[in-house]
């Protein structure tokens, strides 16, 4: 059974990119920012692992993963953060606020991929999704 990655990014070349490039593996599904991943989840959707851009509208890359982080249904979901940001103090934000990784655009397709696989792979047993 296919695990399920959640791409939340604001460009729509990048959640398409990511989708059909991840899709073979994964179960895919796609938001354009940090609130509507939100709905997502609450929906009752699950997923082993979120891919969500820095700088999004509404609810941006940090104030998502702050309340993905503080909330008791989904604390544990990795998150790799994806930005153009190249600033290591960017980086280290993000690590802080419990990001699992961080990719910077323009990002080698190949190296987020194994990052997305290592990270699913890391995950204990018996996880939902």
């Amino acid at each position: 059974m296919k695990k399920t990655v959640l791409v939340v990014d604001d460009s729509k070349v990048i959640r398409q990119f990511l989708s059909n490039f991840l899709t073979s593996e994964y179960n895919v599904f796609t938001v354009t920012n940090g609130l509507e991943a939100m709905k997502w989840l609450e929906s009752y959707h699950y997923c082993s692992l979120i891919i969500a851009d820095l700088d999004m509208p509404e609810l941006d890359g940090l104030g998502f993963l702050s309340l993905l982080r503080t909330s008791g249904f989904y604390a544990n979901i990795p998150v790799i953060m994806v930005s153009g940001e190249k600033g290591s103090q960017v980086r280290i934000d993000c690590l802080k606020a419990g990001a699992s990784d961080y990719v910077t655009k323009p990002f080698n397709p190949e190296e987020l991929k194994i990052k997305v696989d290592k990270t699913i792979s890391d995950q204990k047993w018996g996880q939902i999704a």
